[in-house]
């Protein structure tokens, strides 16, 4: 045994060349799978064996069920790594751009893991709610389904990304208006989803998810103290939960706030959603991982996302969350919202999750820091 040596086993995605002919190309374009550049492919090979690394890195995922992560090299290398990454976008329009800094998105400072402010998923869902709407004036936003998150909006205290928010087309299914839509930067794709719309609202549907019985093993002063949670002030939305168990954990959120609270120059005036609940959700299945894992967990994909209410109520509400599949590594869960009269707001299906002890490192890291001043 060498405990010096590192072993670097690659699985790659169909490059642009060899068996990958023009016409499989498109077919690949069609579905949204990305090829890999010849010389970006080559040039990564070579950084990663060259260079140390986290244990597992997605570099082109589209069907991944783990975020992609970071690879540290050094900064001339960088354009050739997010190369291998950057997938076509197929049919698809700018819908708005938002310039994105710490200084104009409060909530930024309230979202930080390893030293940088991560775009939360939960607001990602929201901006990508406005993308479709912004051509399709006058239809009921139901809510969205088949959400991947390929790659993590991370930025330093003064650095500025300009994000796209891109639209497809709108075509009819089963009477529901389904727009196609990303966010990217430049070339880069973040995230995808399809979001429903529907020129009437939603019908409502009751309560499917069982009751959670069970004790959490902190107090409610603990929530954000127990370095469980990596969030800020702003992002403090779980005020107590009631109920935790290995089939899941219930939880009581506190009311919604403007979206001027949380940035300069809100694309709206009101939410589509609830950012604050969206988010609370997945800070629910993190103190969930750590009761029955002693690890944290990130959001990686979500099947499909449906609001029976216009708004989310002003005075909160409760989050029941039941997790139907786990393994060691991953968690799906079932996620309703119900407000003060036990009426469904919302529900998510297949909710998954990566879970990964080395999560805690990053989390404990939650202070931002700017990394781009040279010394």
């Amino acid at each position: 045994l060498r405990k010096d040596c590192r072993v670097v086993s690659v699985n790659w995605g169909p490059w642009d060349g060899g068996m990958v002919t023009p016409a499989l190309k498109k077919i690949f374009e069609s579905e949204g799978i990305g090829v890999i550049d010849l010389k970006a492919g080559a040039d990564y090979l070579m950084q990663e064996i060259a260079h140390e690394g986290p244990a597992e890195v997605v570099v082109l995922g589209a069907l991944t069920q783990k975020p992609a992560a970071k690879i540290n090299t050094p900064e001339t290398d960088y354009s050739t790594i997010t190369e291998t990454s950057e997938i076509p976008a197929v049919n698809m329009h700018v819908a708005f751009s938002r310039t994105l800094n710490v200084n104009d998105h409060a909530f930024l400072q309230s979202h930080v893991m390893n030293g940088h402010a991560v775009l939360p998923v939960a607001m990602i869902t929201e901006w990508l709610a406005h993308g479709a709407m912004h051509d399709n004036p006058g239809l009921n936003y139901h809510g969205f389904r088949n959400f991947r998150l390929f790659k993590g909006v991370t930025l330093d205290a003064d650095e500025t990304i300009d994000l796209q928010i891109l639209a497809g087309d709108i075509h009819q299914e089963n009477g529901k208006d389904i727009v196609p839509v990303e966010l990217r930067s430049g070339k880069v794709l973040h995230a995808r989803a399809e979001i429903i719309l529907a020129a009437d609202m939603i019908q409502q549907e009751g309560l499917r998810n069982q009751t959670i019985t069970g004790q959490y093993s902190q107090a409610a002063n603990e929530i954000y103290t127990s370095n469980r949670l990596f969030h800020g002030n702003m992002l403090h939305g779980i005020t107590d939960v009631e109920a935790c168990s290995a089939s899941g954990i219930t939880a009581i959120i506190s009311g919604v706030t403007s979206p001027k609270n949380w940035m300069n120059k809100p694309i709206r005036s009101s939410w589509l959603t609830d950012p604050l609940a969206l988010d609370s959700c997945f800070q629910m299945m993190i103190l969930w991982c750590f009761e029955q894992f002693g690890v944290g967990s990130l959001p990686t994909a979500i099947g499909e996302y449906k609001q029976f209410q216009k708004s989310f109520p002003k005075e909160g509400c409760k989050i029941n969350i039941n997790v139907i599949d786990h393994s060691e590594h991953r968690a799906i869960a079932t996620i309703e919202f119900i407000d003060k009269n036990d009426q469904l707001i919302a529900r998510i299906d297949n909710y998954e999750c990566v879970i990964d002890a080395s999560l805690e490192e990053a989390f404990a890291k939650n202070k931002l820091h700017n990394l781009s001043i040279k010394l």
